[in-house]
């Protein structure tokens, strides 16, 4: 392409509820982080994780509002995924499992 523009248009991707309007490379390192959040922090996996951690009963509905518990909750489920304490905050923001946070995002 001339002066190295891309043939790629802006494309909008959804992963749970962002949808980020990119094109070219950030879309492709936006899809690659995607990625790697679905395959390190499964949904099945990060909802079991939350209701054990919380002892939620299974008919509790998300998304759970912002409270100390949460803030406690979030860098102990980083751990146990291997993530960090932002990713987790992403993941679980992203499948609707919390609200309100606090500090943006």
């Amino acid at each position: 392409m001339p002066n190295g523009s891309s043939s790629l248009s802006p494309v909008a991707t959804r992963v749970g509820n962002k949808k980020p309007p990119m094109s070219g490379i950030q879309l492709t390192e936006w899809q690659a982080n995607a990625a790697t959040a679905v395959f390190l922090m499964p949904q099945n996996a990060v909802v079991f994780a939350v209701r054990e951690l919380l002892k939620l009963p299974k008919n509790t509905r998300f998304p759970i509002q912002w409270n100390s518990d949460l803030e406690l909750m979030i860098p102990v489920l980083a751990r146990l995924f291997g993530a960090s304490v932002a990713a987790m905050h992403y993941r679980l923001s992203d499948l609707g499992l919390i609200s309100g946070f606090p500090y943006g995002g």
